[in-house]
């Protein structure tokens, strides 16, 4: 394992977003950073004059904005060598299509789609991902690490009773966390959840004994729910109840808990979710492709439960562009409803402060004194030039991968000039352009 060189920055830039509880936007701006940490933030003219003193290197992005880099919260990056496999709008069928190829995975093919995945995410602007796997869940932490990137790695129980496809798996995602955990105990910027699958792949024991598990060994305890009506109608006839009711009955639903989609929700389950204290990830894009519907975002958020967003895998989405997401979280909110309309700065934050809030990793996510110093600078333009309004809004409707300009992670600098500093993009697809060939799809 790699520790990286924290070097003392001080980024000038044009203007800087914060995503902090005031959301400060600030023009002819400074950002101090070192060891990993933001010194200080604000307007030039306002920088304290000992840090202007004190040896900070200069990096000039002085055409540039800079804002928190952005959170994916929910990703399944082992799987994304499949892209394209399957396009068919209907869950069901889009998940026997993919399981030949889904539940035979090898750690070399696990070890490559991890690699490939991160590349796409810091080409993309995102610094932090929360990554989710059937089999040995530190792989995506030694991707990331090597790559200089932020991640809560972990993986996702299932029951062979429900899951045909695949085999048992709850030991091994233990004992590889447990073995990564302790591996990656000095770097910071690697963190450990332990979750279910899902309700309909989940047996009762399974999603209880996981949960207690993940007290011992993660941060989060993260499990796929009230995804889909075919999802609804199982639970109802193993249970009763439906997944949200089946999971507060089991006792593992609180502020610990993250719940993927949450699409097939009513005020019942917003309920239960408030009083439990229950977090959500929102997956839009993945939503829309598989026909599952819109999630209704802004009653859980008016009801006080933290929403994130996510990509999913590329699976279901075909890409890990964030940007891509915050916008079609836009949309997908002003077409559940005009009264359910989602504001540009509550999107912003839902893909950086909010979701880091989500996944329990409130140190990052923001531009603030004592936050990580986890940076994303982009270069977008405006002819009438930028205010905190206009530039939100280009972050919802117009931004896309192309305005990515550099990215600082724990405070290195990790990605510029279209370039992951620390890896070869020609090499790493070489690499899995060869595997593949090797392999009898």
């Amino acid at each position: 394992m790699e520790q990286m060189v924290n070097t003392k920055y001080k980024i000038i830039c044009k203007h800087l977003y914060t995503a902090d509880k005031k959301g400060h936007f600030y023009t002819d701006a400074v950002l101090f950073m070192s060891e990993g940490k933001i010194d200080w933030v604000g307007e030039r003219r306002d920088a304290p004059q000992e840090l202007l003193r004190d040896g900070y290197m200069e990096y000039d992005a002085s055409d540039r904005i800079a804002m928190p880099g952005l959170i994916n919260g929910h990703g399944h990056s082992n799987l994304n060598s499949y892209r394209a496999i399957s396009d068919a709008e209907d869950f069901t069928q889009w998940a026997e299509e993919l399981a030949p190829y889904t539940s035979t995975l090898t750690q070399e093919d696990i070890e490559k789609n991890n690699e490939m995945s991160v590349f796409e995410m810091l080409k993309g602007g995102t610094t932090c991902i929360c990554d989710c796997t059937r089999y040995e869940a530190g792989l995506m932490a030694d991707a990331c690490s090597r790559a200089g990137m932020r991640c809560l790695a972990g993986g996702m129980a299932n029951s062979p009773e429900y899951r045909k496809n695949g085999k048992p798996n709850y030991d091994s995602i233990v004992d590889s966390t447990q073995l990564y955990k302790e591996k990656y105990q000095k770097d910071n910027r690697i963190q450990f959840f332990l979750g279910a699958h899902a309700t309909y792949s989940c047996t009762e024991r399974m999603i209880k004994q996981t949960y207690e598990k993940s007290k011992m060994i993660g941060k989060r305890f993260i499990i796929h729910a009230a995804e889909t009506l075919d999802e609804e109608m199982t639970i109802k006839a193993r249970t009763g109840m439906r997944p949200i009711q089946w999971l507060a009955d089991l006792g593992v639903l609180s502020p610990r808990t993250v719940l993927i989609h949450c699409v097939q929700m009513n005020d019942e389950d917003i309920a239960i979710l408030r009083r439990t204290g229950s977090n959500v990830i929102h997956c839009p894009v993945s939503n829309a492709k598989l026909g599952n519907g819109i999630s209704p975002v802004k009653k859980m958020l008016e009801n006080g439960i933290n929403v994130g967003l996510g990509t999913d895998s590329m699976l279901s989405n075909n890409t890990l562009d964030m940007f891509q997401e915050i916008k079609m979280a836009a949309l997908a909110s002003r077409l559940k409803g005009k009264d359910q309309a989602l504001s540009n700065e509550k999107l912003v934050k839902m893909a950086t402060s909010e979701c880091a809030k989500v996944l329990g990793m409130g140190n990052i996510g923001v531009l603030e004194q004592g936050a990580a110093a986890d940076v994303l600078l982009v270069k977008p333009w405006h002819p009438l030039g930028y205010n905190k309004e206009r530039f939100l809004s280009d972050v919802v409707f117009y931004m896309d991968r192309s305005s990515v300009d550099s990215i600082f992670i724990d405070g290195n600098l990790v990605y510029t000039e279209g370039k992951v500093i620390k890896e070869d993009e020609t090499l790493m697809k070489k690499a899995i352009m060869d595997h593949y060939r090797r392999k009898v799809l």
